[in-house]
């Protein structure tokens, strides 16, 4: 039985609280755990770097990483995990409508 199927409806925990019950769990609902906080954490990462381009927080910097790459001193490369710096040679994309469109290379 997994964490998620024998946790009962949650009291409000402290931190503390929280660190103490992971502590106890057995390994395997542990990995599960670290695995769904990873993804949890990647989603919130994700939502935070959408509001920001929506509401154009990153627009001075884009622009910015736009006149390098024109420079050819960087170009960009959407990996699976992240996006990198690459060898422009081998570069996909324009820096701002790279990142904006979010298109895979």
């Amino acid at each position: 039985m997994t964490y998620r199927q024998r946790a009962p409806k949650l009291r409000p925990m402290s931190v503390t609280e929280i660190e103490a019950a992971i502590a106890e769990l057995p390994n395997e609902d542990l990995h599960e755990l670290i695995n769904w906080l990873e993804s949890h954490h990647a989603r919130i990462w994700d939502k935070q770097i959408e509001d920001d381009l929506e509401a154009g927080r990153l627009d001075t910097l884009l622009a910015e990483v736009d006149k390098e790459y024109a420079a050819g001193r960087y170009a960009l490369a959407r990996t699976i995990e992240h996006w990198e710096l690459r060898n422009p040679m081998e570069s996909c994309g324009s820096g701002l409508a790279h990142m904006r469109s979010m298109t895979n290379c």
